[in-house]
């Protein structure tokens, strides 16, 4: 097993040391394919955008995808594996140089890190007297919120019908949805299915739909033209101004100064 020597094997856009943190924005090739491999510092990784397949140790243990606006957490000496999508990724990644409690490794299904992860890119970007402090103080809740997660349960041994509904999700995500419905499509109760969702997924199905959505939106609104009130459309919601309050809550900036700031273009 190879112990790599940064903490990418990918292309090193940018490297900054905040307080005991060290934070690498990178991008890995689409296709790729790396090994097993371990890291010498604890380390979250936020995607900004594109996928890949994450394994640790072996597949029966544990293996998970990470798409646009996933968390993943590894402590030092993780072995794990990847494999990168038609897209490749393009990540920041934060490391630990010094104790903390951690989280368990695995897939991060935490709100308030997918929040803040956005809010440290954009301060990367700045470089005033006060850039140093926020960062610190907003790595200081990532860590805090997180290890007070635990992360779902491997898609192994998962009910056939999960991965059905699971392709729905992602393949209806703009239309209207009704959880019932569905259940009664895949001849499960409702009650269980959310139960064996948050489960497998560590969300509840809307929580994880909304999300769907939102990442939808916010390519669209780095990748095109389209009105704010069209890519509000052709990502399921009703009209924009509910859109702008969901697009707010998660990335803390409208949909609007998001554009304009494109923190996550490639």
């Amino acid at each position: 097993m190879e112990i790599a020597p940064m903490i990418t094997f990918g292309t090193e856009i940018s490297k900054r040391k905040v307080g005991n943190y060290i934070l690498t924005e990178t991008r890995h090739e689409s296709y790729l394919r790396l090994s097993k491999h371990d890291h010498e510092n604890a380390n979250f990784n936020f995607v900004l955008h594109g996928a890949f397949l994450e394994t640790l140790g072996d597949l029966k243990r544990h293996s998970y995808d990470c798409g646009d606006g996933s968390v993943q957490f590894k402590p030092p000496g993780e072995a794990h594996s990847n494999i990168y999508g038609d897209k490749g990724a393009h990540c920041l990644i934060l490391e630990l140089t010094d104790g903390h409690i951690l989280p368990a490794a695995g897939l991060i299904v935490c709100r308030q890190a997918e929040v803040l992860f956005p809010k440290i890119y954009r301060e990367l970007k700045g470089n005033d007297c006060a850039t140093s402090m926020i960062i610190e103080g907003l790595i200081l809740q990532i860590v805090g919120a997180s290890i007070k997660y635990s992360p779902p349960t491997s898609m192994l041994g998962a009910p056939r019908w999960l991965s059905l509904f699971l392709d729905r999700l992602h393949e209806c995500f703009d239309e209207r949805l009704v959880l019932t419905e569905i259940a009664d499509e895949l001849n499960v109760h409702p009650v269980h299915l959310q139960k064996i969702f948050r489960k497998y997924k560590g969300c509840s199905p809307g929580y994880y739909l909304r999300k769907i959505r939102i990442q939808f939106a916010a390519n669209r609104l780095l990748n095109s033209n389209d009105a704010i009130a069209s890519v509000a459309l052709a990502a399921g919601f009703y009209d924009q101004s509910h859109f702008s309050r969901v697009f707010k809550e998660r990335f803390d900036v409208p949909p609007l100064s998001y554009r304009q700031a494109s923190p996550c273009a490639e």
